[in-house]
């Protein structure tokens, strides 16, 4: 193989005994694969698609909470066992602070008080974001 790859390099032409530099090129190439892509492309639309009608619809079950403290996330049945006996809200096993409900935090964010209308804006908005999307 290294003889066909000078012999390309030296283009026919016989080089002299005196010439020991031989020039060797070396070519890269990269290809795509459209047809994968594509099909990547379509599938993270469609999970995008279905996330949001999921959430207009309510059906995520499995809540889950964060402690504003250190950052931590337990779901809804890693909470029940947090609840603590004296002011009865899940306390974080780290630190001790009070948890607070993926969806509420979200709701704050927007500069909601956690509200009807604050909810009711981001329904919109995600109305909104599933429609651009289609």
């Amino acid at each position: 193989m290294h003889n066909a790859v000078v012999a390309n390099t030296t283009d026919g032409h016989r080089t002299q005994e005196g010439d020991d530099k031989i020039k060797m090129h070396t070519h890269s190439y990269c290809c795509l694969d459209y047809a994968q892509i594509y099909d990547v492309v379509r599938y993270k639309l469609h999970r995008m698609r279905k996330k949001l009608k999921d959430e207009l619809e309510d059906k995520n079950t499995v809540q889950e909470y964060i402690c504003p403290n250190c950052g931590r996330r337990y779901n809804a049945l890693d909470a029940s066992s947090l609840m603590s006996l004296v002011d009865e809200y899940f306390h974080c096993e780290n630190c001790d602070g009070e948890l607070v409900a993926e969806s509420d935090k979200l709701v704050a964010q927007e500069g909601g008080d956690g509200d009807d209308n604050a909810r009711r804006r981001r329904r919109e908005k995600l109305k909104d974001t599933l429609q651009k999307m289609k």
